[in-house]
């Protein structure tokens, strides 16, 4: 197509295998202003040396171009194997750029005083000395992706603006991607293809999950509402890189979690926010345990969800771990009671409630003089169920203790005498008295006292040490077995006192007044809205800012970063042994501060990695503060956006509960990524309350 001093209007136009000798292989502009919708540029060519726009030629024109595709199109000897601009400012929105091959710019040559404006463009497989060449100081290339182009650099002679995009740089000789916040701030993470596309093998240049291209373009510049596919953009702050927004299909898994039997399958794929009802747990179980429902966490410490409950889908595949609550166990004990020699039998086993028990015998030919080994009993004075040898009976919910059961031997009759009389249901128990002697350990001495034979003890005096407190009476020296209103005696027995010290007031020490805090300023805080937590915290070296000066408040912070100033502002108790996560290797910057945040049981990462450059949500945060305060996630939040069954909910409810997250105009905004201001504002709140 030839345009000269003309502004056609093309939607849903395809160019295909077009050849030109020299310049605009699919449309020549020149003085000329078309606008190009949904179009599509593809195997065109030109073919002379001195050539240029296998795709597109540009002169003194300004064409706008949106949904539009640059595919396999070919200037093989000269420049701009897409598009070759000329004193021209095109406008690209959504547009790809893709196997495309010239001498030079691969993608785009722009010469002169040429300034196009990239928005959501798509820049890969391209071939020339890179995708593209030249470009005025008044060039912009705005949530762009420029990646993978014959391993070459992304720019050459390039003198625009960059904002919010992945390009390809070259250091130390290999060419990877990196993230530029700004044409010189550039974060030092690289990135390849195959992270960034679900697959850039196949030409499918469409987002994966988990990609350093998600929720990182300036929506504010942003002038489409859907993608090259026609799917809606994100509203908010930020929008995705490149042509296409992500748009993905999650999976829900279940783990027995050390259970035998049917793991529950679920083969539905279910979108961000969508419902997901959780299944039972089928024929699963697991000896010694009850289930008890599913938890996010394999340690259950994540969210619990009933069987059949609902769930809110998160940007990322959900695995449900089974919940195992040990069953409770109790013991047998077989108890002398006022034996004179012998042993008494030892049951080793450990029993569930309802389980069968079997009742042991003599084994350890207990005696008792004056008396007859009767069985034994639940009560130490004879009056509950009685047992004989290898009777059974069912476990209960409290441990069991059975006690020998003696029948007195009658005394003896000569002639025609008649018996005396016997007291105790037919056993003959002569009366007696114990004595009970009484160990005082230090204190004021007493004397030994008597009590009759079969009878609980009472009144017992009680002894004084100074400087300590009397604890009570111990039926053991070792003061493990404290006397109880219910202990019955049948023999003589020493008591033991037990004491406790009495705390002794110590000197208060002069303390040294604090150093003065270091007066710590930047230049982008001046009217922000947490200027005076920010300083406070730079001041206390928990935060920094960057080199020019700038703290970037409005900036979304990433999880490794939150890791390291955790670390920074709080002493964390390590409570489970390492984990090391797949995509945190031990040379990594941030290694430590990850990993003290895992053994401190505050983070666990999704699926083996933790994914340390991307953004940290609002509500992944509230998790990883109450762990930090060591609360637990409970409670019902007020915030109109956060659903109550909600995986965070609880975690959110504790952080209003104690006064930390204040919420926007009554939401909390639980899947935004945290700002570096926000961050501070909570991590100031939370050091506060530890004061």
């Amino acid at each position: 197509m030839y345009n000269t001093y003309s502004s056609p209007s093309l939607t849903n136009v395809m160019f295909s295998s077009n050849a030109a000798l020299s310049y605009g292989g699919g449309m020549y502009n020149a003085n000329s202003n078309p606008s190009l919708t949904n179009v599509t540029f593809s195997n065109n060519t030109v073919s002379s040396v001195l050539s240029g726009g296998g795709g597109m030629y540009n002169a003194n024109s300004s064409p706008s171009l949106t949904n539009v595709m640059f595919s396999s199109n070919t200037a093989s000897y000269s420049v701009g194997g897409g598009m070759y601009n000329v004193n021209s400012s095109p406008s690209l929105t959504n547009v790809t750029f893709d196997r495309n091959a010239a001498a030079f710019g691969g993608g785009m040559y722009n010469s002169y005083s040429s300034s196009p404006t990239l928005t959501n463009v798509t820049m890969i497989g391209n071939k020339g000395t890179n995708a593209i060449y030249g470009g005025s100081a008044n060039s912009k290339i705005h949530n762009s992706i420029i990646v993978g182009n014959a391993g070459n650099p992304a720019l050459a002679n390039y003198s625009g603006t960059i904002e919010n995009s992945l390009l390809d740089v070259e250091e130390n000789g290999q060419v990877l991607a990196k993230f530029h916040q700004s044409t010189t701030d550039i974060q030092p993470d690289t990135y390849t293809p195959d992270a960034i596309f679900i697959d850039p093998n196949q030409q499918d240049y469409q987002l994966r999950a988990g990609s350093p291209a998600i929720n990182k373009g300036n929506n504010a510049l942003n002038t489409q509402s859907t993608d090259l596919l026609g799917n809606p953009r994100r509203q908010g702050s930020f929008i995705d890189l490149g042509a296409y927004e992500s748009e993905f299909a999650y999976h829900v898994m279940y783990e027995a979690n050390g259970a035998t039997g049917d793991i529950p399958v679920d083969k539905l794929t279910y979108k961000q926010g969508g419902a997901v009802n959780i299944q039972n747990r089928g024929n699963l179980a697991r000896t010694g345990f009850t289930f008890t429902g599913w938890n996010t966490q394999a340690d259950g410490q994540g969210q619990d969800y009933a069987e059949n409950a609902s769930f809110t889908m998160n940007a990322q595949n959900q695995t449900f771990y089974a919940k195992w609550t040990t069953n409770p166990t109790y013991t047998v004990t077989y108890d002398k009671n006022g034996a004179t020699g012998g042993t008494v039998p030892k049951d080793n086993g450990v029993y569930e409630e309802n389980d069968h028990v079997t009742v042991q015998g003599n084994s350890g030919q207990l005696v008792r003089t004056g008396y007859i080994f009767k069985g034994w009993n639940t009560q130490a004075d004879g009056k509950g169920t009685s047992y004989a040898e290898n009777a059974t009976f069912l476990m209960g919910k409290t441990n069991v203790t059975l006690y020998a059961e003696w029948t007195a031997n009658p005394p003896a009759t000569g002639g025609g005498s008649n018996p005396s009389s016997v007291s105790n249901d037919n056993d003959y128990s002569p009366p007696t008295k114990v004595t009970i002697t009484l160990q005082t350990n230090g204190g004021t001495a007493l004397q030994p006292i008597e009590i009759p034979y079969n009878t609980k003890i009472s009144e017992i005096p009680r002894p004084t040490r100074e400087g300590y407190r009397f604890d009570g009476w111990y039926q053991d020296e070792a003061l493990t077995k404290p006397l109880t209103e219910e202990m019955v005696v049948r023999e003589n027995s020493t008591l033991y006192a037990k004491w406790t010290a009495l705390p002794v007031e110590e000197p208060k020490q002069p303390q040294e007044p604090p150093l003065p805090k270091p007066n710590v300023t930047f230049h982008d805080v001046e009217s922000h809205w947490a200027k005076d937590m920010i300083e406070e915290l730079a001041a206390r070296s928990i935060i920094q800012g960057y080199e020019d000066g700038s703290f970037r408040p409005n900036a979304p912070i990433s999880r490794m970063h939150v890791a390291v100033l955790l670390t920074r502002a709080f002493s964390l108790e390590t409570v489970r042994t390492a984990e090391n996560f797949s995509d945190v290797p031990k040379n990594h910057p941030y290694y430590e501060a990850i990993a003290t945040l895992q053994q401190a049981g505050i983070v666990d990462g999704a699926n083996g990695a933790f994914h340390p450059t991307e953004n940290m949500t609002r509500a992944q945060l509230a998790k990883v503060l109450v762990g930090v305060l060591g609360l637990t996630p409970q409670g019902t939040s007020s915030f109109k956006d956060v659903d109550s069954q909600h995986w965070s909910a609880g975690y959110i409810a504790v952080l209003e509960r104690e006064g930390i997250a204040l919420g926007d105009n009554g939401n909390f905004r639980l899947n935004e990524p945290v700002t570096r201001a926000q961050f501070v504002a909570f991590l100031y709140r939370i050091m506060r309350i530890e004061k």
